[in-house]
């Protein structure tokens, strides 16, 4: 099951009268791009669906009588539905579960005898039997298929596939270009053999002073062939 949290939060609409305040273990993402998100303190990103206001250090959301409960039940869905969740990552694999663990990692991946890619973590967990491994705070160096710098990403968490290479990122997902494009999403894959990027989750992406937005996002590392197909806004300026 697809995590969909905007899809949910968006069926939410609060009306400004007899509001109160209610105090959350949440924090406030409001970045340059506009996006407003809720971020809760187990790193699970929600849709803007009430009214924020930070004041001393502190977050208040602010919700009419007649919608708390509705909220509350709307954030336990949330929790439940997300099949990628920070929260289910954290806690189903933990590293008394991995057959090793690494810190302050760093990996190289090889296509064809050229670099492909460069993944940098704070912490890795090996799984032998899946065959994979999971990483936390990740940093990945992205190259092109002549093994040239592309671009560097960074994430909260993700899943690195030991055979294939493929990169799969959740969380607070940026990505900064050799060209100064610069993107943002709740999840990612990397694709090495192909040097491409994918997600159906929303993005933004910033170029030159434009951008766009959408979901459905599939793209080459240079951001030269990029294609979105779902709920579409906004233009790139073209080189």
């Amino acid at each position: 099951m697809k995590c969909r949290p905007a899809a949910l939060a968006r069926g939410l609409r609060l009306q400004p009268a007899r509001q109160r305040s209610v105090k959350f273990t949440l924090s406030v993402n409001i970045g340059a791009n506009s996006y407003k998100h809720l971020k809760l303190a187990n790193g699970t990103t929600l849709a803007y669906i009430g009214y924020v206001r930070t004041r001393n250090g502190e977050t208040l959301l602010k919700l009419t009588d007649r919608y708390f409960f509705l909220i509350l039940f709307a954030i336990g869905v949330l929790f439940s539905a997300c099949s990628q969740s920070s929260e289910e990552i954290h806690h189903q694999t933990n590293s008394r579960n991995a057959n090793r663990v690494m810190h302050n990692a760093s990996i190289e991946f090889t296509e064809a005898g050229k670099p492909s890619g460069h993944l940098k973590a704070d912490s890795l967990l090996f799984f032998d039997l899946e065959n994979r491994t999971l990483g936390f705070e990740i940093e990945v160096i992205f190259y092109d298929t002549d093994g040239n710098y592309s671009g560097t990403m960074v994430a909260d968490s993700g899943w690195i596939e030991n055979q294939s290479q493929r990169i799969t990122v959740y969380g607070e997902v940026f990505i900064h270009t050799v060209d100064d494009v610069r993107l943002w999403t709740d999840s990612l894959a990397y694709y090495p053999g192909t040097s491409r990027i994918r997600t159906e989750a929303g993005v933004r992406i910033e170029k030159g002073g434009e951008f766009i937005t959408g979901q459905a996002f599939d793209s080459d590392l240079a951001f030269e062939d990029i294609r979105i197909t779902d709920n579409v806004s906004g233009r790139l300026k073209q080189d």
